[in-house]
């Protein structure tokens, strides 16, 4: 492709021949043509040039976006990992604490077994001695209310009063109550029988 001034040199030189020997060596169409295909060569390449400084600035667009996302992935990368290394140096100062936790416990448990042992072992003599103690009951001739078998040396003797008159048989004049095998009731069922309510039963053991 020809530049515009080697066109226009050309023709400078050409012109300058031609009026030396007389005869021009090129017509004024032909410069012109030549001029014509100069100039259009030298807009396709001036579009060409621009075309691919676009291209340039897009490509160094796209790099610039790409080194920024690949920057900001770092940065985030390097968060997540002293986030990350955080976290583990907490769950192993809390795992310790866990096991130091369970440790004691174990201790305390195996110190509550020791202690319920030696406990049952207290109780299991406990009981051997209360197993060989004797009863014994002041002397003299006297009587309890029995509740059950009376003792060895006792005799057992019971007696009651039924249909003992009372002016009601609400729970102002018979107050129901148990005294081992002894007992203040009604007589019946309450106030089945008119004016005979109430009833006492004694059971004793004496001797």
């Amino acid at each position: 492709m020809i530049s515009v001034q080697a066109v226009l040199f050309l023709a400078m030189v050409l012109t300058q021949a031609a009026g030396k020997k007389g005869d021009p060596l090129v017509s004024v169409e032909e410069l012109r043509e030549l001029l014509k295909e100069s100039v259009q060569n030298t807009i396709s390449l001036t579009a060409l040039a621009e075309q691919q400084t676009q291209k340039m600035e897009k490509v160094m667009n796209a790099l610039e976006q790409a080194e920024t996302k690949v920057a900001n992935m770092e940065k985030k990368l390097a968060h997540f990992m002293n986030q990350t290394e955080k976290d583990m140096g907490m769950l192993e100062v809390e795992n310790e604490e866990t096991l130091t936790e369970i440790e004691t416990l174990q201790g305390e448990f195996t110190n509550m077994k020791e202690e319920t042992a030696k406990q049952a072992t207290s109780l299991e003599g406990l009981d051997d001695r209360m197993g060989n103690l004797e009863v014994t009951w002041p002397s003299g001739s006297y009587c309890i209310l029995a509740n059950g078998v009376c003792p060895d040396g006792f005799t057992r003797f019971d007696g009651y009063i039924r249909a003992v008159q009372t002016y009601s048989a609400n729970e102002h004049y018979i107050k129901t109550a148990h005294f081992g095998n002894s007992n203040i009731k009604c007589h019946g069922h309450c106030g089945q029988y008119p004016n005979w309510f109430a009833e006492i039963q004694i059971v004793s053991c004496c001797k």
